[in-house]
């Protein structure tokens, strides 16, 4: 993976080889600048790769048009930014919905299960409050119930506790592992945090020789 830089082009990713098998959670450390954020978008479809290629469930998605990567995107992969990325208008338990409303499907058995998630990550009395007040953790709580609305087969994270104290991070990081077990969702995590990435299933990190400085 590279992008342009002037009258040449930077190189980010090369050589990864990255299986995430179904039920098991994985973390991906390295210093910053070194393609982390970029390889997890590679694995969103967010971005395309300039050689290789990403599969879900054994599916090339290079061939895949705009829509179809985006309604396969909607029902394959659960996502928790940083950032929260939460809209501010709606409450949580409309935050939650929010995956099942851009596919398309929304009924009792959807606002159900957004009920039944935000009672898992202890939001169950907060549903009806919008992100301004909730605190960060309750935010990235939020998150994470809004990454597993579709029933997602793989959750992909980024730095889902660098926006908060140590303790939170830890609460919120403990109910991501919990969550998606349960779900039966395989786990990818972008951290900083050497514990955190020890508390991943495996414990299988991606080594950073595979992770070359970007931008």
């Amino acid at each position: 993976m590279s992008y342009p830089s002037g009258d040449r082009r930077i190189s980010v990713l090369e050589g990864v080889d990255c299986t995430v098998h179904a039920g098991t959670s994985l973390s991906i450390r390295g210093e910053s600048g070194c393609g982390k954020t970029t390889l997890l978008n590679l694995l969103a479809g967010l971005e395309t790769p300039d050689s290789g290629a990403v599969f879900w469930d054994g599916t090339p998605i290079g061939g895949l048009g705009r829509s179809e990567l985006a309604r396969r995107r909607g029902t394959f992969i659960g996502l928790v930014f940083q950032s929260f990325y939460l809209i501010p208008e709606l409450n949580a338990a409309d935050n939650v919905l929010m995956p099942a409303r851009i596919l398309g499907k929304i009924g009792s058995a959807q606002r159900q299960r957004a009920a039944e998630l935000l009672a898992r990550v202890g939001l169950a009395d907060r549903a009806h409050h919008v992100p301004a007040h909730l605190s960060g953790g309750e935010r990235q709580r939020v998150a994470v119930a809004r990454a597993l609305m579709n029933r997602p087969r793989v959750v992909l994270a980024d730095e889902p506790t660098g926006n908060l104290d140590e303790a939170t991070g830890e609460g919120v990081m403990s109910v991501l592992l919990e969550v998606c077990a349960e779900q039966q969702a395989s786990l990818v995590v972008v951290t900083h945090n050497a514990v955190h990435a020890a508390r991943t299933a495996e414990a299988g990190f991606l080594s950073r020789q595979h992770l070359r400085r970007d931008r």
